[in-house]
Protein backbone atom coordinates (compact mmCIF):
# COMPACT_ATOMS: atom_id res chain seq x y z
CA UNK A 1 0.00 0.00 0.00
CA UNK A 2 3.30 2.58 0.79
CA UNK A 3 4.92 1.82 -2.28
CA UNK A 4 2.79 4.66 -4.68
CA UNK A 5 3.78 6.73 -2.28
CA UNK A 6 7.71 6.05 -2.23
CA UNK A 7 7.25 6.39 -5.81
CA UNK A 8 5.45 9.82 -5.80
CA UNK A 9 8.00 10.92 -3.37
CA UNK A 10 10.58 9.81 -5.56
CA UNK A 11 9.24 11.31 -8.51
CA UNK A 12 8.92 14.67 -6.88
CA UNK A 13 12.14 14.84 -5.67
CA UNK A 14 13.66 14.37 -8.94
CA UNK A 15 11.88 17.02 -10.38
CA UNK A 16 12.87 18.96 -7.26
CA UNK A 17 16.17 18.16 -8.21
CA UNK A 18 15.85 18.81 -12.16
CA UNK A 19 14.47 21.68 -11.93
CA UNK A 20 16.29 23.91 -9.12
CA UNK A 21 19.49 22.40 -11.31
CA UNK A 22 21.45 20.23 -9.23
CA UNK A 23 22.09 17.82 -12.24
CA UNK A 24 24.25 15.35 -10.00
CA UNK A 25 22.09 14.35 -7.76
CA UNK A 26 19.55 14.22 -10.46
CA UNK A 27 21.85 11.71 -11.92
CA UNK A 28 21.72 10.00 -9.07
CA UNK A 29 18.04 9.42 -8.25
CA UNK A 30 17.29 8.84 -11.85
CA UNK A 31 18.50 5.06 -11.62
CA UNK A 32 16.20 4.66 -8.66
CA UNK A 33 12.86 6.33 -9.81
CA UNK A 34 13.55 4.28 -13.11
CA UNK A 35 13.88 0.96 -11.34
CA UNK A 36 11.06 2.02 -8.35
CA UNK A 37 8.46 2.36 -12.07
CA UNK A 38 9.86 -0.65 -13.28
CA UNK A 39 9.15 -2.83 -10.29
CA UNK A 40 5.30 -0.85 -9.86
CA UNK A 41 4.70 -2.10 -13.80
CA UNK A 42 6.32 -5.64 -13.68
CA UNK A 43 3.28 -6.76 -10.57
CA UNK A 44 1.59 -9.50 -12.01
CA UNK A 45 -2.53 -9.85 -12.28
CA UNK A 46 -3.76 -11.20 -9.60
CA UNK A 47 -1.11 -10.01 -7.05
CA UNK A 48 -1.99 -7.37 -4.22
CA UNK A 49 1.02 -5.13 -5.16
CA UNK A 50 4.88 -5.98 -5.31
CA UNK A 51 4.86 -7.43 -1.78
CA UNK A 52 2.40 -9.97 -1.84
CA UNK A 53 2.57 -12.35 0.91
CA UNK A 54 1.97 -15.71 -0.12
CA UNK A 55 3.82 -14.99 -3.30
CA UNK A 56 6.67 -14.08 -1.84
CA UNK A 57 6.80 -16.95 0.43
CA UNK A 58 5.42 -19.43 -1.85
CA UNK A 59 7.67 -18.64 -4.87
CA UNK A 60 11.01 -18.33 -2.92
CA UNK A 61 11.61 -14.51 -3.71
CA UNK A 62 12.41 -13.79 0.20
CA UNK A 63 15.74 -13.60 -0.29
CA UNK A 64 15.64 -11.30 -3.33
CA UNK A 65 13.26 -9.00 -1.76
CA UNK A 66 15.13 -8.98 1.47
CA UNK A 67 17.94 -8.03 -1.03
CA UNK A 68 16.34 -5.30 -2.93
CA UNK A 69 14.78 -3.73 0.32
CA UNK A 70 18.79 -3.39 2.22
CA UNK A 71 19.86 -1.72 -1.00
CA UNK A 72 16.93 0.81 -1.00
CA UNK A 73 17.58 1.59 2.87
CA UNK A 74 21.37 1.74 1.99
CA UNK A 75 20.42 4.38 -0.71
CA UNK A 76 18.25 6.16 1.91
CA UNK A 77 20.84 6.15 4.60
CA UNK A 78 23.72 7.59 1.96
CA UNK A 79 21.90 10.32 0.48
CA UNK A 80 20.38 11.76 3.99
CA UNK A 81 23.75 12.33 4.84
CA UNK A 82 24.68 13.94 1.81
CA UNK A 83 21.19 15.73 1.54
CA UNK A 84 22.53 17.47 5.52
CA UNK A 85 26.33 18.20 4.41
CA UNK A 86 24.96 19.98 1.48
CA UNK A 87 22.23 21.85 3.46
CA UNK A 88 24.49 22.73 6.46
CA UNK A 89 27.47 23.88 3.29
CA UNK A 90 24.81 25.74 1.95
CA UNK A 91 23.78 27.61 5.72
CA UNK A 92 27.65 28.41 6.29
CA UNK A 93 28.46 29.34 2.89
CA UNK A 94 26.05 32.87 3.34
CA UNK A 95 27.29 35.80 1.95
CA UNK A 96 24.86 38.38 3.99
CA UNK A 97 26.07 40.23 7.03
CA UNK A 98 24.71 40.17 10.35
CA UNK A 99 22.16 42.40 11.30
CA UNK A 100 23.18 45.65 12.80
CA UNK A 101 22.19 45.97 16.87
CA UNK A 102 19.04 47.40 16.96
CA UNK A 103 20.41 49.10 20.17
CA UNK A 104 23.96 50.47 20.81
CA UNK A 105 25.55 51.30 23.84
CA UNK A 106 27.06 54.95 24.45
CA UNK A 107 30.79 54.90 26.01
CA UNK A 108 31.14 57.30 27.96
Amino acid sequence: MWTPWLLGGQALLSMVLLFTGHWLLWLLNVPVLVWLVYRQWSVRPGNIGIYDPADILNGGQLQRHTRNTMVFITFYLIFFFVYLYLFILALLQTDEKPPPPIYEPRHL
